[in-house]
């Protein structure tokens, strides 16, 4: 309540989210997520959220490598392990009505203003370099329109940091211009090499999102972002050092709501994504995909 006794409205939503991949079972895992929001005076409202994701396999990395006489790790004496991470993330966002569709006789304009912060850690400690903690900064602007048609537009900036460590590191000589292996040429592939790596980056990304009722129980969401994302490494040899990355997504999601706590989702989502150095400890270079999922949304 308020000071002069009235009552201002108070949400709690829980979910439960479970992932099944078709082409890879191993990465099936599911997160448990609380949303809680709270009217404020004059149309304001607070919203804190939280998830945590106990387990998900990303892939298998390269742990060591048993080295040729020239310091060449061959494919078939290359060393790999899981890599599995429990996550959990925290946010808070303060949401304000700007205009109401009964002002304007049109539309209605909502600005948003959050924080959040997420966390992941690898269970093998031989990938604690990839751990990150991330805060992220957000601003955004959604227009509501009568028969609850809705466009937003997102702008989020974050900060990651990821511990510093040596890892084994396969090195191309041409890459780098340097004789590893001093054999006296710049030949040679995938030399083993303990060198220090940091993943930590900043990023910015826009995001904008059209949502389409289809009909009472039934939406179509369309979105589109980008993402620049630039790593802030200063070793020699980790692959990290000015490399900056461009990602684009466009994706597509119908809803059907059977309940009001029950849905069917079904989305659709195109990544395409080019960097300006090749990576050297088993993450993403430049890729394209496509993505296709369905599922049940349950709400309590």
């Amino acid at each position: 309540g308020d000071a002069l006794g009235n009552r201002k409205k108070f949400d709690v939503e829980l979910s439960f989210n479970y992932e099944i991949y078709a082409a890879n079972s191993r990465r099936n895992n599911y997160e448990v997520a609380a949303d809680l929001k709270q009217a404020l005076w004059n149309r304001a409202t607070l919203k804190i959220s939280g998830r945590y994701m106990p387990k998900m396999f990303r892939k298998n990395y390269l742990i060591d490598g048993v080295p040729e006489p020239t310091g060449v790790v061959l494919p078939e004496n290359r060393v790999y392990g899981p890599g599995v991470y429990r996550e959990a993330e925290g946010a808070a966002a303060y949401e304000h009505r700007l205009l109401t569709k009964k002002k304007t006789g049109a539309f209605g304009l909502t600005a948003q203003f959050g924080a959040g912060l997420l966390d992941r850690r690898y269970r093998d400690v031989l990938f604690r370099g990839r751990d990150r903690r991330v805060l992220a900064m957000d601003a955004g602007l959604s227009m509501d329109f009568k028969r609850g048609w809705v466009m937003a537009l997102d702008y989020t900036h974050e900060k990651a940091d990821s511990p510093v460590v040596t890892e084994v590191l396969l090195l191309d000589e041409s890459d780098f211009l340097v004789d590893f292996n001093g054999d006296g040429d710049l030949l040679d592939q995938d030399v083993r090499l303990e060198e220090r790596v940091d993943r930590s980056f900043k990023a910015d990304s826009l995001d904008g999102t059209l949502t389409a009722p289809l009909s009472a129980r039934a939406d179509l969401k369309l979105r589109v972002s980008r993402r620049s994302r630039s790593f802030l490494s200063q070793e020699t040899y980790d692959g990290y050092q000015n490399r900056r990355e461009k990602r684009w997504v466009l994706g597509a999601e119908f809803e059907h709501r059977w309940r009001s706590n029950l849905s069917l989702v079904i989305g659709y989502r195109y990544f395409l994504q080019r960097a300006s150095r090749l990576d050297l400890t088993g993450d993403e270079d430049d890729y394209l995909k496509h993505v296709v999922r369905a599922g049940l949304s349950f709400k309590f």
